[in-house]
């Protein structure tokens, strides 16, 4: 399984500065699918040089962060035929989202927490969130080898302790110091790093205090403190997802 991170930037000061990119990522893996395509999405393939093809997009919420980009990614991903070729899914006020025009191009797929659902030989399985988008959804992505949970924009909560995948893909916007009740912050990763002991953490979608602090210098106060390898991703960045959890600190 591999992630290219198409930009990882969150939150309104970013997005509108574009500090970070905020394009969303991929996981490729027997099929590809493009997670929150928030602005730049559709820029950032040419600007990273990422393949312009995949068959499934998830929208995690409706905010602009993580939707802006869909209708330009529907065109890229099915070539501009008139007929149904790809799908994507996400919570309902998000599929809502999309307009009618496409209805003959793609398959929309509602999903909600606890649903599972089969991307060719890849499943996701969905998660809930507590953020100020009370539709919003995470999902733990799956093939042969590996899983890696996506936590979408969420304060950490009881649910989220009982998980146990190989990796994580956490949005974290906020440094530490801080104990958000609607999102992530460095505090709360530690928290539930020390409980669910993943093999591998990857920070991105972060916001601006974030960024003043420095993703690099916050994602080794949570290595140091759980003792889990943890990266703070970049733009453009691609991971080879079981390489690096064969690594050790």
């Amino acid at each position: 399984m591999r992630l290219e991170f198409l930009g990882t930037g969150g939150g309104r000061y970013t997005t509108f500065t574009q500090l970070r990119a905020t394009g969303g990522f991929r996981i490729v893996s027997d099929t590809t699918v493009h997670i929150d395509p928030g602005p730049g999405a559709i820029r950032n393939y040419k600007e990273f040089r990422f393949p312009l093809n995949f068959s499934f997009i998830f929208i995690s919420h409706k905010h602009l962060d993580h939707i802006n980009d869909i209708h330009v990614l529907i065109e890229a991903m099915t070539q501009g035929c008139k007929r149904k070729h790809g799908t994507v899914f996400g919570p309902k006020t998000a599929i809502d989202f999309i307009a009618d025009y496409y209805d003959d191009w793609i398959e929309k797929q509602t999903v909600k927490t606890g649903d599972k659902l089969k991307l060719d030989k890849m499943t996701a399985e969905f998660t809930s969130t507590k953020h100020n988008d009370s539709s919003a959804l995470g999902a733990i992505f799956s093939d042969a080898r590996t899983s890696v949970w996506y936590s979408s924009d969420t304060k950490l909560i009881e649910p989220h302790y009982k998980l146990r995948p190989d990796a994580a893909i956490v949005n974290t916007q906020l440094p530490h110091g801080y104990r958000p009740e609607d999102r992530m912050s460095i505090d709360g990763l530690i928290d539930w790093a020390q409980e669910t002991k993943p093999k591998l953490i990857i920070m991105q979608h972060f916001g601006m205090n974030l960024l003043k602090q420095g993703p690099e210098k916050e994602a080794l106060r949570v290595q140091d403190k759980t003792g889990i390898r943890t990266i703070a991703a970049k733009d453009g960045q691609v991971v080879e997802l079981e390489k690096e959890i064969e690594k050790v600190i």
